[in-house]
């Protein structure tokens, strides 16, 4: 499993803050690569535990469809996701409190299957996608399977990273 989670102090309310994060329209259009999006909130009721959205949007020219479950929710504080994909992915964000304004700390974790005998073939872009970040490491040895793993957590730490550093300044130039 990869993990990785990065933080950012912003000048803003919490309540400014966690009402971004929650809205995951908005929240994706900072991102610069995403396009097209479209989001459905498909329970009734305001978002909390067992909260499904389905999201509709294009990265970097792939049509994305995919639906998550809000997992964990504290109204102002709390907001995490797990994809309902054949290859589960997540975020937990954490709004608090700082002298200054805020504190964003988004984690995420996804896990890549590297034997194919062992995962039956995705049917979803998402899955296919995943699947991608491990081919080529079929029947390598777990050493390389790791310095892989820690590639990638690099670059989508990296990736995060900019996200964070976009929501910032979406926030205090309001």
């Amino acid at each position: 499993m990869i993990r990785f989670k990065r933080s950012v102090d912003i000048q803003a309310t919490i309540e400014a803050v966690f009402a971004l994060v929650t809205d995951l329209e908005q929240r994706l259009a900072l991102n610069q690569d995403i396009k097209d999006i479209r989001v459905e909130k498909e329970s009734g009721g305001p978002i909390g535990v067992d909260t499904i959205f389905r999201l509709q949007f294009t990265s970097q020219g792939q049509p994305i469809d995919y639906r998550c479950r809000c997992t964990a929710f504290e109204p102002g504080r709390l907001f995490e996701t797990t994809s309902l994909t054949d290859r589960p992915f997540g975020m937990r964000v954490i709004v608090e409190p700082t002298p200054q304004g805020s504190r964003l700390t988004q984690e995420e974790w996804l896990t890549i299957e590297y034997e194919k005998p062992s995962r039956p073939e995705s049917k979803s872009v998402l899955g296919k996608l995943t699947d991608s970040l491990a081919d080529g490491l079929t029947g390598h040895t777990l050493e390389d399977q790791r310095i892989h793993n820690a590639g990638l957590e690099k670059q989508l730490s990296q990736q995060l990273e900019q996200w964070l550093q976009k929501t910032k300044g979406y926030l205090e130039d309001r």
